[in-house]
């Protein structure tokens, strides 16, 4: 694995999945399973609740020693997070008053080991994304596991699935996870999996649990039984909990308090659309530069006039213009032509823009390190996303909300290079100031807030998906 993204889990929480999951009392004889146990966060606890449960019910110390070989078990591919768990669990039992515990603590990759099954399941699994997964574990995972077969899987849907198949029956899961589990596209296949397992959602949007963390984390309880036609779920941050329909968690998991919202829908009278993506903004947006004829002059090279537009970014919306052109410049390597764009061959771009060509062949070994569409070519940007569309009246929106919604109104050269742009479609019977207006508003930003993934505690990632279900 490249990076196995171990991060340990602050004692505060650890206690409260703990509590989720009631293992407190009568939990001698139970089988409890931390399948990526790194250095022992969640272990030392359960270690101590299951001493302190035991010598409740009058447990001598040797059936209990005997009992934690058994009944305590744990999976970590790292040797030296191996090691320093067993270390801190050895100065704990040490500390009451117990020792020699041959502990089932096994350097191994819980995901490829037989399956067994276990009473309780607690854990905080690796987070890695689908690009930092080796091709070798790629390839595995998809073979193994429903919820990997298709798309940009984490590598911890892996883990939660694995993690519900080793469960009893009348066995309990808990697991703290990214918020994107909830609503990220590509977690589909996985959420469609646990939907007869889930018993509550724990969310913790707005509450930064891991310090270096940039998106909030939400905790799903699981039964291996037959379930109600409901879900608890408890908004953490509010202290405000009701019950969602097990039916109506399908898709992304929106946790509003109206499921059943109506109105008309924006795409119905609106387009939007990903920004362009040249995959390397350094070689193409211009900030600093002087002008002179028909070439603007970047660090010293001279730059066709023709091949280059305005840029627009929300950052960018508010500077000041200089001679007319914003202050912020995109070099758009394709012909314009009536507002339509085609593509020019290596040849064709290098003779009529000879001096831009000059200028992008200082990136050309960074252009080519790109991860970038299969035809595109050098000079071009890395997705073709976004550069037919582009030109026409628009507005531009933020992916990410923090506090409210800001929109920009940008102009029929403007080219945005972050976030969404919206245009209207073809015969809408409404106008971008009402788009405007509507994505503005206190309505919607309360929707970004339901529907978003959160960022931070007061940013949430929208989709173009998102922007195109609201319903006014």
């Amino acid at each position: 694995m490249a990076n196995n993204c171990q991060v340990p889990t602050p004692r505060k929480y650890v206690i409260q999945m703990l509590n989720y999951i009631k293992y407190k009392n009568g939990v001698f004889g139970k089988r409890v399973l931390e399948n990526s146990c790194g250095k022992g966060n969640i272990l030392v606890e359960i270690v101590k609740r299951y001493i302190d449960d035991a010598r409740r019910n009058y447990i001598d110390d040797e059936q209990i020693v005997k009992g934690m070989e058994r009944d305590i078990v744990a999976f970590e591919i790292d040797e030296e997070e191996t090691k320093e768990c067993i270390r801190r669990l050895n100065k704990l039992t040490k500390k009451m008053g117990l020792s020699q515990v041959h502990w089932n603590i096994n350097n191994k990759d819980f995901l490829r080991q037989p399956r067994e099954k276990y009473d309780y399941i607690i854990g905080n699994p690796p987070y890695i994304t689908y690009h930092d997964i080796h091709e070798i574990d790629r390839k595995y995972l998809k073979e193994k596991f429903v919820s990997c077969e298709k798309g940009r899987f984490d590598y911890c849907y892996a883990f939660i699935e694995a993690s519900v198949k080793s469960l009893k029956e009348q066995g309990k899961l808990v697991y703290l996870l990214p918020y994107s589990v909830v609503k990220n596209k590509f977690a589909n296949k996985l959420r469609e999996y646990l939907m007869p397992y889930i018993t509550a959602i724990y969310d913790y949007a707005g509450i930064k649990i891991f310090p270096d963390a940039i998106t909030s984390s939400v905790v799903l309880l699981m039964e291996n039984k037959e379930n109600k036609n409901y879900v608890k779920y408890h908004e953490i941050l509010n202290k405000k909990k009701r019950k969602i329909l097990r039916q109506n968690l399908n898709g992304r998991w929106n946790f509003a308090d109206d499921d059943a919202a109506s109105g008309q829908r924006l795409g119905d009278y609106f387009e939007v659309c990903n920004s362009v993506a040249t995959l390397y903004n350094k070689a193409y947006i211009i900030h600093e530069y002087t002008q002179q004829d028909n070439f603007y002059y970047v660090d010293g090279m001279k730059i066709e006039k023709q091949i280059v537009y305005p840029a627009i970014s929300l950052k960018s919306f508010n500077k000041k213009k200089r001679d007319g052109i914003h202050d912020t410049l995109i070099l758009f390597p394709y012909k314009v032509m009536g507002g339509q764009v085609e593509r020019y061959s290596p040849n064709e771009f290098e003779k009529k823009y000879p001096m831009a060509t000059e200028y992008l062949k200082v990136y050309e070994s960074n252009l080519g390190e790109r991860k970038s569409d299969e035809n595109s070519l050098w000079f071009e940007y890395g997705r073709s996303q976004a550069i037919n569309r582009v030109f026409g009246e628009k507005l531009v929106i933020p992916m990410v909300v923090t506090n409210h919604v800001s929109v920009c109104r940008a102009g029929t050269d403007a080219i945005p290079y972050a976030g969404y742009f919206i245009k209207r479609k073809k015969n809408s019977t409404m106008t971008l100031d009402e788009a405007k207006k509507i994505l503005e508003s206190k309505e919607f930003y309360e929707y970004v807030k339901a529907y978003g993934t959160p960022t931070t505690p007061t940013s949430y990632r929208i989709s173009v998906d998102d922007i195109k279900e609201y319903k006014f």
